[in-house]
């Protein structure tokens, strides 16, 4: 695990992640709280511990998608996450800006930690996203086609008809790209799962969910 953390974050990396991410200074600092809290002041979070965390939030029975917010988190697939991934991943529930969430969403369904998605990867990581996303008060987003599991495989099937341009039957980040272009859903349900998942993450700060598909009371 890392060295310590000092009581606020450096400048310089605040000033960075102003830029990259949709967060003010004092979501930032929030952020930052949450993060030392977790991390027991260290500069990483071991990924087992964070998954334990996020485990209270996200019932054993959707797993799959437990596993699939981790791996956005340590996009990096270091075993840990330090500030800087926590809030890149945290950022791409809340961006309108594509780039910024196509790592963190890559590694959502590259959940082996490869340099490419294969279709069973894509399949599993959907499922598990429609299932969390499926309470009464979340908006109707998820098509009918991808409520079942026979559904999802013929939709994924198609994504990959489409961007799979080498016919390898596996996505390349830049494959990827082409398939979100064509099917921006790709990103918007990893979008949601994060802020679903991670809500209570939210709750705790100044951080609004700006990516959900939560009703508006």
């Amino acid at each position: 695990m890392g060295n310590g953390l000092p009581a606020k974050p450096p400048d310089r990396l605040a000033t960075e992640l102003e830029g990259s991410t949709a967060f003010t200074r004092d979501e930032i600092m929030d952020l930052y709280l949450q993060f030392r809290f977790l991390s027991c002041g260290k500069s990483t979070i071991p990924r087992d511990v964070l998954g334990t965390y996020l485990e209270a939030m996200i019932p054993s029975a959707q797993s799959k998608v437990l596993r699939s917010v981790l791996a956005g988190f340590d996009h990096a697939g270091a075993a840990e996450v330090d500030f800087r991934q926590f809030c890149s991943c945290l950022a791409t529930s809340t961006t309108d800006k594509l780039e910024t969430a196509l790592e963190v969403t890559f590694s959502m369904y590259n959940e082996a930690g490869e340099s490419r998605i294969t279709k069973e990867e894509m399949v599993q990581s959907l499922l598990g996203m429609q299932n969390l996303l499926s309470a009464p008060e979340l908006f109707g987003e998820v098509p009918s086609e991808l409520k079942t599991t026979e559904g999802t495989r013929k939709w994924v099937e198609t994504v990959f008809l489409d961007a799979d341009l080498d016919r390898d039957n596996a996505l390349s980040f830049q494959e990827f790209r082409e398939a979100v272009r064509q099917y921006p859903l790709l990103v918007q349900l990893a979008k949601s799962s994060i802020s679903e998942g991670c809500r209570d993450i939210f709750q705790e700060s100044s951080v609004r969910r700006r990516g959900s598909f939560r009703k508006k009371s």
